[in-house]
């Protein structure tokens, strides 16, 4: 596999590197064929981190007018 440098974090296929933390690669087994273009035909948005983060933010904004 290899290990190419991406920044859609919120893609399927977005892995972080073990050594190093927030520097992520993308782990789609066909990312060769597609190093030429300029947008990422493969970017499949993780609806599972979406959601974890939408969770966060209603958590956050709940306590927050809780506590004014």
């Amino acid at each position: 596999m290899v290990r190419m440098k991406c920044i859609l974090t919120d893609c399927v296929y977005y892995k972080e590197f073990p050594d190093k933390p927030g520097v992520g690669f993308c782990a789609h087994k066909d990312i060769m064929l597609h190093l030429s273009n300029s947008t990422c035909p493969l970017y499949r948005m993780d609806w599972a981190k979406k959601m974890a983060k939408a969770q966060k933010l209603r958590v956050r904004l709940k306590n927050k007018t809780n506590n004014t």
